[in-house]
């Protein structure tokens, strides 16, 4: 959490001394990072066309707007191209699977 912190301190003749000091204001949304809550990993038949497979999601926090996937080497192989920086869809995010590509990849955020 971000957090500011100030202080004020006035003197009022004739009364005693008011003070407030280390005044603390905190913006609870300054510093957390989105997050979202990815559904069951998804899979599709082998075929020999390029086709689609719906990774679903839910439970956002922090207002996520853009995502990124970042495949390892034997996807990358098999054709998999990284996401950079992509704006977030309504669940579920579609993710492009290359033809003759049987097997199981990994992608991280």
């Amino acid at each position: 959490m971000q957090s500011f912190v100030s202080s004020l301190r006035r003197d009022f003749t004739g009364t005693t001394d008011i003070g407030l000091d280390n005044i603390s204001v905190t913006n609870p949304n300054a510093c957390i990072t989105p997050t979202i809550t990815p559904g069951s990993n998804p899979q599709v038949c082998f075929t020999g066309s390029s086709q689609n497979a719906n990774l679903t999601y839910s439970a956002t926090t922090g207002t996520p707007t853009q995502y990124n996937i970042v495949w390892d080497a034997g996807a990358l192989s098999a054709g998999f191209a990284n996401v950079t920086l992509a704006t977030l869809p309504s669940s579920p995010i579609v993710i492009s699977v290359p033809p003759a590509s049987a097997g199981i990849y990994a992608g991280n955020p």
